[in-house]
C-alpha cells in the first residue's frame, strides 16, 4: 500500500483496508494525503472561478442595460443626415465622450475561454470521480461502522449528483454519435444493472452486457479512426521542369 504515517484529520480519512484508527488519529496511506491535496487545491480554484463567474452574472445585466443605449447612440450616430448637426446641444460631444471613457475604462476584460478545453476537464473530472466511488463501492463491505456509514454517504450523493448532471442521458447522446447500435446495448446493460438483486449469476450478467457495450464501442471508435475521408483535394502546381506537382491537402 506505499509508505503510511500518521496524520490527524478529523475523522475525514476512511480506513481503507490497510490505516488504523486511534481516537482522531489515523494512518494515511501517503499517495491518498497527496492527493486529497491537490483535490482541496482544485476545489479552491473552482469555487474561487465560479464566485468571480457569479459576480459577471450580477454585473451582466447591468453591462446590458448600458450596451442596448450604446447600440442605439451608435446607429443614431452613423446615420445621422449632415442637416441634423444644427441641432447638436451644447456638451453633447463631452457628455458621449465621458460615457464612452467610463466605460472603456472601467468594464474589465474577460478571459477567452476554450468550450473544448473545459468538456475534456469534465471528462478528467468524472474518470477520477468513478475511481473514487469505485473505491467506496469495495469500503462499504467493510465491517466498522465509520467506514460503511462514510462509504454509503458519498455512494448515494455522487449517485445524486449523476442524475442532477443527467449523465446517463450525456453518454447516450455521445454513443448514439457513434452507433444507435452502442445506445441500445448499452440502455439492456443499464436496464439490467437496476433489475438485479445482485446475486453473483447477475452480476456476471450486468458485467458481461457492459463488457460487451465497451467492447463495441472500441471496435467503432477504431473504425472511425481508420476510416479514410470522404473527400481528398489536392493541389497541382507546375514546376520549372514542366511536371504537375500534387499536394495533398
Amino acid at each position: 500500500m506505499g509508505f503510511l504515517y500518521i496524520a490527524v484529520v478529523l475523522g475525514r480519512t476512511p480506513d481503507n483496508g490497510v490505516a488504523k484508527q486511534s481516537g482522531e488519529v489515523y494512518l494515511v496511506d501517503e499517495e491518498i494525503e497527496k492527493a486529497r491535496k491537490k483535490v482541496d487545491e482544485k476545489y479552491r480554484a473552482e469555487k474561487e472561478w465560479l464566485a468571480k463567474f457569479e459576480q459577471l452574472k450580477e454585473a451582466a445585466p447591468l453591462v446590458s442595460r448600458a450596451f442596448q443605449i450604446t447600440e442605439w447612440q451608435k446607429q443614431a450616430l452613423d446615420e445621422m443626415p449632415k442637416g441634423a448637426a444644427g441641432y447638436v446641444l451644447p456638451g453633447l460631444s463631452k457628455s458621449l465622450s465621458d460615457d464612452a471613457g467610463f466605460w472603456t475604462n472601467n468594464l474589465p476584460s474577460l478571459p477567452t475561454i476554450s468550450i473544448s478545453s473545459l468538456a475534456s476537464g469534465t471528462a478528467v473530472t468524472s474518470s477520477s470521480g468513478s475511481a473514487l466511488y469505485q473505491m467506496m463501492g469495495g469500503a462499504i463491505n467493510h465491517a466498522e461502522p465509520i467506514v460503511y456509514e462514510w462509504a454509503q454517504k458519498g455512494i448515494v450523493s455522487y449517485e445524486e449528483i449523476q442524475e442532477q448532471q443527467q449523465r446517463l442521458i450525456d453518454v447516450q447522446k455521445a454513443l448514439n454519435k457513434l452507433s444507435p447500435t452502442l445506445v441500445q446495448e448499452f440502455n439492456e446493460a443499464i436496464d439490467k444493472f437496476y433489475a438485479g438483486t445482485y446475486s453473483t449469476k447477475e452480476r456476471e450478467n450486468v458485467a458481461s452486457a457492459l463488457r460487451t457495450v465497451l467492447e463495441h464501442f472500441k471496435g467503432e471508435l477504431i473504425a472511425k479512426a481508420l476510416k479514410p475521408p470522404k473527400e481528398c483535394f489536392w493541389q497541382e502546381e507546375s514546376e520549372p521542369n514542366g511536371r504537375i506537382k500534387c499536394h495533398h491537402l
